[in-house]
């Protein structure tokens, strides 16, 4: 029998986390290095993301930077070729980088559809392609896309988002089911309102809608960028090595609550 800790021990793995420098990203990131990984954290402002591989290092982790735009998704497979120039493999695609437009739905241009399915869908595809053309090589590896509780809960100005975190869980259980027999495990971590130090102010602000906002998540509270750490090291680790294809939600019981938890839980 296998000893429980080595199930997660992902120490000299690499893995690939698309907007690894901020966010959730960064929990990703720096979590995942502590705990042994080698990370290639990617984004578009180089200033910043090598700021992150700098924290990273300067913790004892080893991590590499590498500058990309996702509007721009021919450019994904060159990623994973610098990976490998670097690390000779790599193990692991967290797909975690995204774009929002916060629009009402009949407000959404030609352009706006243009420019999210790039970044949300088309891009992460590419580069979830690219990897697992040398995962098949080396026998195996995971990709784990970072999809939302909006592909299947509702909220206002957020159709476009929605629908394009609805496109890649699909999306990840064909590619699981294509990939399978390569060893190559496809899954999904939904992470439900997050509080991030950009968005946070912005969300606090608005007092009426924050306060809403709780009121629907069951453990009373958005979540933190830290509370995905968990889920996201299970589903890289061997201790999910027989899921694929499937979606796990971290967002506090928003999914499951139907009422408010005034009401849910009222004396």
């Amino acid at each position: 029998m296998q000893d429980a800790h080595s199930l997660f021990d992902i120490a000299g793995k690499v893995i690939l986390i698309t907007g690894g420098n901020k966010g959730i990203g960064w929990a990703l990131s720096s979590g995942l290095a502590q705990a042994g990984a080698s990370v290639v954290i990617v984004n578009r402002g180089r200033e910043s993301g090598e700021a992150a591989v700098q924290a990273i290092q300067a913790q004892g982790g080893d991590a590499y930077y590498l500058q990309a735009d996702l509007a721009e998704p021919q450019t994904m497979p060159e990623l994973v070729l610098q990976t490998i120039q670097r690390y000779g493999r790599i193990d692991a695609v967290i797909n975690n980088a995204a774009a929002r437009i916060n629009q009402w739905a009949e407000a959404h241009t030609a352009e706006d559809w243009d420019y999210i399915l790039k970044v949300n869908v088309v891009s992460p595809s590419l580069l979830a392609q690219s990897a697992a053309i040398q995962m098949k090589r080396q026998g195996g590896g995971t990709i784990l896309y970072v999809s939302s509780n909006l592909a299947c809960r509702t909220i206002d100005r957020r159709s476009s988002y929605g629908a394009t975190k609805g496109a890649i869980e699909a999306l990840a259980r064909h590619q699981a089911l294509e990939w399978a027999r390569f060893g190559i495990r496809v899954n999904c971590l939904a992470p439900g309102s997050t509080e991030t130090p950009e968005l946070s102010n912005r969300m606090r602000s608005d007092t009426p809608r924050y306060e809403a906002l709780h009121q629907m998540i069951p453990l009373g509270r958005p979540a933190r960028p830290n509370d995905m750490l968990g889920a996201a090291w299970f589903l890289v680790s061997a201790a999910s090595e027989y899921m694929t294809g499937q979606t796990i939600l971290v967002d506090g019981g928003w999914s499951i609550a139907s009422m408010p938890k005034s009401v849910l839980f009222a004396p």
